[in-house]
């Protein structure tokens, strides 16, 4: 028998110490790794925490934007549709965070306010922040029947974006909430 495979040799020694060293690095890149995402999710948590405990600054300032508006539309006469439609507009995008029957509430309004302008852009619009309400309501029927009102050919570049992006997440979330009852 040769006497090369059967002593070990420098070489071989060599690799098997080299071997270990290298298992106990990645032992401590491991642990390292593991400690560091650990401390790293640990602050995450604390940051959420102290945001947490500033909902009520939070909605205080969100009540004022909106009491605020609601005093601008108040104070707005009706025959500046334009400016009522702006109105009209911002809080239903401020309640459709917030408050989702209040911003149902504001769309409808801002449906009948474009309606008012013939703006047929404004009309298109209104009727698209109104079924981004619904989707999430799962008011799926409403929102289909609002999606197939609107011209898609007189859409813009961006309504024709908002419009698509409803129609697919109407059908992903019809699919999902058929799938759901299943």
């Amino acid at each position: 028998m040769n006497e090369a495979f059967t002593t070990p040799t420098k070489a071989s020694s060599m690799i098997r110490i080299l071997y270990r060293v290298l298992l106990f690095l990645i032992a401590f890149l491991v642990i390292a790794t593991n400690y560091t995402f650990a401390s790293t999710t640990d602050s995450l948590i604390r940051v959420l925490k102290n945001e947490i405990a500033k909902k009520k600054t939070y909605d205080l300032r969100k009540e004022s934007k909106l009491r605020s508006l609601k005093a601008d539309l108040k104070s707005t006469a009706y025959s500046n549709l334009n400016k009522r439609y702006e109105i009209n507009l911002l809080l239903v995008r401020e309640y459709a965070t917030h408050q989702r029957d209040s911003a149902m509430t504001y769309a409808q309004a801002l449906i009948n306010t474009a309606s008012k302008t013939a703006d047929s852009y404004k009309i298109s619009e209104a009727k698209l922040k109104l079924v981004a309400i619904l989707i999430p309501s799962g008011m799926f029927n409403e929102a289909k029947t609002h999606l197939e009102s609107i011209q898609k050919k007189e859409l813009g570049e961006q309504l024709r974006f908002d419009y698509h992006h409803l129609h697919n997440w109407l059908y992903w979330a019809l699919q999902t909430s058929y799938n759901d009852v299943l």
